[in-house]
């Protein structure tokens, strides 16, 4: 099993891998990084991808990878969405 690390989550692009992922029984979690100004919309949209994928977890990671970290010890928090 593959543990996909993804960027850009909600975004289109984004969407479409995780779908094409799930669709294709490749992941039983996915780890997506999240802005924080998209957390609320990425919730939803994870819940909605993982409602007919039972054995499929997706890892929301609010941050932001453009972001400076060496002045920061947190990355971010996590949430889990699973169905």
């Amino acid at each position: 099993m593959h543990i996909p690390f993804i960027t850009g989550f909600p975004g289109f692009i984004s969407r479409q891998i995780i779908v094409e992922l799930i669709q294709q029984k490749k992941v039983e979690i996915i780890y997506a990084v999240v802005l924080p100004s998209q957390l609320k919309i990425a919730k939803e949209v994870a819940k909605e991808l993982v409602r007919d994928s039972p054995n499929v977890n997706i890892v929301i990671i609010e941050g932001d990878i453009g972001y400076h970290f060496t002045k920061h010890r947190s990355v971010g928090r996590n949430f889990t969405i699973s169905p």
